[in-house]
């Protein structure tokens, strides 16, 4: 089928990137403007409307690009759901392929077929631990993505092979008779340009950083804690996050507490993190749970050595002593003693940082479209 039959809806919480929306929103939004550049009749359906200047710039970029935007009105997430908003807007546009990068967004979707709704569904799970924590959580899981999701949708994929494995591992799943896929979440190619040159810090001023929403899941506490046993050795070193959320408070309790007030700085949101990115001298992600966080892969795109804690997706992208180091989680004694060991080698700072450069090649938005774009087309050519 030629790509301009094809009209394909991105379904996304929100664009609000790196302030209310996080790494499902902007994966999902960088792909609908990858394939809007590959020739995709590409649409974008958010379910939440913020009023931001980082919504608005990106609403006027989207704009440029030839893509239109429905926001889902309604006062509470019950009411986005069985409002017929999408599934007019999908009728008006004759859709025939609907994307969702989260939860909700795969139940509105699938409540589509109720109102009539004649195209595919496809889902992308973002992080094995869907829907959070506490016993709500936990039954939403139960119900949803181990029961309704595997029989209600046309396909399923994973941003790692963690997440894949779990979803094929579910009895509905298997009854299905469809299998999730991988496809790794990906960057632009243009965060490899120009090649970088990271040099060892020779400098007794180390910048240690880290960039994402301020939530407890994200482990930047851990960060923090881990800071006074690094100024025992490197005195001059500094750290510094990039992100806002709700932790903030939380957060800055922790850098009163330990006396680092001039040494963590809690940077807010950065319309360019790639600037701050580049300033660091080691970037770590000492997070609780991920999917196949992108930040890691811009942090190896720009040659910035790379520590996260070993949980499932970062270890996906990280072999420890190769392309990086990993620590068991929510250990700051580890954490803190591999900032050291990172600093201490400068021939192996300098070697991971070009093998991971070279390994992080793989990982671009432009992969993932195409893969994406190939599983559409076999979709598609199902509804004739």
């Amino acid at each position: 089928m030629e790509n301009k039959e094809l009209r394909v809806l991105q379904l996304v919480k929100g664009i609000d990137i790196g302030n209310h929306s996080g790494g499902s929103d902007k994966f999902g939004l960088e792909l609908a403007k990858a394939m809007k550049r590959s020739g995709v009749n590409i649409h974008l359906t958010c379910m939440n409307r913020f009023g931001t200047e980082t919504e608005n710039a990106i609403l006027d970029s989207l704009k440029d690009l030839g893509i239109p935007v429905k926001f889902i009105e309604g006062k509470n997430t019950l009411v986005k759901i069985f409002s017929p908003q999408l599934a007019d807007y999908c009728r008006e546009n004759h859709i025939n392929i609907i994307h969702s990068h989260f939860q909700v967004g795969t139940l509105s979707a699938i409540r589509l077929k109720q109102l009539g709704y004649k195209g595919k569904i496809v889902r992308t799970a973002h992080i094995d631990k869907e829907w959070g924590d506490g016993i709500l959580a936990w039954l939403m899981r139960q119900l949803f993505t181990k029961r309704i999701f595997p029989k209600q949708t046309d396909l399923q994929t994973g941003v790692s092979q963690n997440i894949v494995d779990s979803i094929n591992a579910y009895p509905a799943t298997k009854k299905s008779g469809r299998k999730a896929l991988v496809i790794h979440n990906g960057i632009l190619k243009n965060w490899f340009l120009p090649i970088p040159n990271k040099s060892y810090p020779t400098s007794s001023k180390k910048v240690i950083g880290s960039i994402g929403l301020l939530i407890e899941r994200k482990g930047f506490q851990y960060l923090i804690e881990a800071m006074p046993q690094v100024l025992d050795v490197y005195p001059e070193s500094e750290l510094i996050i990039v992100g806002e959320g709700p932790y903030r408070s939380v957060l800055e309790q922790k850098i009163r507490a330990n006396g680092l007030g001039n040494k963590v700085s809690l940077l807010g949101l950065q319309t360019n993190p790639r600037k701050w990115l580049e300033e660091m001298d080691l970037f770590v992600l000492p997070s609780l749970i991920e999917g196949l966080p992108t930040v890691i892969i811009e942090s190896m795109a720009r040659g910035v050595p790379v520590i996260a804690s070993d949980i499932a997706g970062n270890n996906e992208l990280i072999i420890d002593g190769e392309s990086g180091w990993l620590f068991k989680s929510q250990s700051v004694e580890q954490l803190a003693n591999k900032i050291i060991e990172a600093f201490h080698h400068s021939e192996k700072y300098e070697k991971i940082s070009a093998q991971a450069y070279n390994w992080a090649h793989e990982f671009t938005i432009e992969n993932a479209a195409k893969k994406y774009l190939a599983l559409y087309d076999g979709l598609f050519k199902d509804q004739d």
